[in-house]
């Protein structure tokens, strides 16, 4: 049985501290395991992709809102002549429900 271990940040990331390797090896942290903020997926009682996506559900929400509420804005600039070009669909993409499969290979 293989054994799998994910890490998914809601929000704004650090590159140096995720990828700096050099930066890493100075760190001497430990990770606070509070059951607030550990996660833990239960085999068996739903597929991992299953609880990955109702996981990530809140959070595909709320940048699909976001992203209406942008692309509404611009049509309303459009509307009142503050800009010459149409919103297009393809600059406000949402994001899909399943979370899990368009991340799979990141």
């Amino acid at each position: 049985m293989n054994e799998v271990s994910v890490t998914i940040t809601a929000g704004e990331g650090c590159e140096e501290h995720n990828h700096g390797l050099e930066y890493r090896s100075k760190l001497e942290h430990t990770h606070d395991t509070g059951k607030d903020t550990v996660i833990e997926l239960v085999p068996y009682e739903k597929s991992y992709k299953e609880q990955i996506n109702e996981l990530m559900k809140p959070y595909i929400k709320e940048r699909n809102d976001y992203t209406l509420k942008r692309k509404a804005a611009a049509w309303d600039r459009y509307n009142s002549g503050q800009i010459k070009t149409k919103p297009r669909n393809r600059d406000y993409p949402l994001i899909g429900n399943d979370y899990y499969t368009q991340h799979l290979h990141d």
